[in-house]
């Protein structure tokens, strides 16, 4: 029991004071590798970087409302180069401005003309939203060329009884002309 606040904060500074050294790194890189494109939702985007911010404020590197505005519009997927300049024009001076209006909401998988996808699932193993930027005509293409069929596979069982055993002659190596 502890009862003078200088030697009660001098306690508390000694037991928990590090924890500022040891968050910020990580909060340093977390913001630094921070991308609006890499989120499936604008809600999830928003959780992060407000996680992110309270981190670095508590580790007294306080980020502004016009820095989290910025980090958000430079991260903005490039096929939305258009779609940035224009949320630049209406001139945000809050970050809460920007995600409460619902302006965001979908953007980072729009293009800012036609509205539809610029990444799709083309289906082939390991190509994911994010990062399979193929064009949806060569998507369509594949997934019609892979529908139907079926994906048995053949497989072979060889051991050493029944391997077969070619016989080849150093003859085989060399080609006629």
């Amino acid at each position: 029991m502890v009862e003078d606040p200088k030697e009660l904060w001098d306690c508390l500074n000694e037991r928990f004071g590090h924890h500022k050294r040891v968050l910020l790194p990580k909060a340093l890189f977390d913001w630094t590798n921070l991308r609006f494109q890499d989120f499936k939702s604008v809600i999830d985007y928003n959780s992060t970087i407000h996680e992110i911010v309270s981190i670095l404020r508590y580790c007294d590197h306080p980020v502004t409302d016009e820095q989290m505005i910025e980090k958000t519009l430079t991260t903005f997927h490039a096929s939305n180069i258009l779609l940035q300049e224009q949320y630049r024009e209406r001139g945000f001076k809050k970050f809460n401005e920007l995600m409460s209006k619902g302006q965001l909401s979908g953007s980072h998988k729009q293009t800012p003309s036609k509205g539809k996808d610029t990444c799709y699932r083309c289906g082939m193993t390991g190509h994911w939203g994010r990062t399979c930027r193929t064009a949806k005509h060569l998507v369509d293409l594949y997934q019609a060329s892979v529908k139907g069929k079926e994906k048995n596979a053949e497989a072979n069982y060889v051991n050493e009884e029944n391997a077969p055993c070619p016989s080849l002659d150093v003859s085989d190596y060399f080609m006629d002309n």
